[in-house]
């Protein structure tokens, strides 16, 4: 068994050093799953010679596919650690970015709307009937005053 087999390991990717673990890393990608079966004999940090800041996005897409998005600018970077993904899931960019978010926040404000005009809607709704039960009352007391007013007329 070599020393890659199992573990954690720290890659100098570009110049900055990444921790993770050998099974997170092989567990997405044929570059390392070819990598630590034919390099027994490396000592970490094990150095590759690419960009750092698209191996953190490439690193949190492995930890993460189902939730986190690379930028699509890091697509090469996806097709050069041999790792599958689906083109729908890149973030193509802010303005897409922007664009997805602010759905979600119009959304939730329909919600929002949605419930605070059926609460307002209730209350008129039970205002209504609030106003036909007084003037149901009215009426009776109309009526009343009537029959009262009619009998006094009636005794003069």
């Amino acid at each position: 068994m070599n020393q890659y087999q199992k573990g954690k390991i720290t890659l100098n990717v570009g110049g900055q050093l990444f921790t993770t673990t050998i099974e997170t890393l092989v567990s997405s990608s044929s570059y390392f799953s070819g990598l630590f079966k034919f390099n027994s004999s490396q000592e970490e940090p094990l150095f590759i010679d690419r960009s750092p800041k698209a191996f953190a996005e490439i690193l949190e897409y492995i930890r993460s596919p189902q939730t986190y998005h690379v930028p699509k600018k890091y697509e090469n970077e996806l097709i050069y650690y041999g790792i599958q993904y689906d083109k729908s899931n890149l973030e193509d960019n802010i303005d897409n970015i922007i664009a997805k978010h602010t759905q979600i926040v119009l959304d939730q404000i329909d919600d929002t709307m949605v419930k605070h005009t059926k609460i307002v809607l209730d209350q008129i709704d039970a205002m209504a009937r609030d106003k036909k039960i007084m003037l149901d009352k009215m009426d009776e007391l109309i009526e009343k005053l009537n029959h009262i007013t009619g009998r006094l007329f009636n005794e003069w």
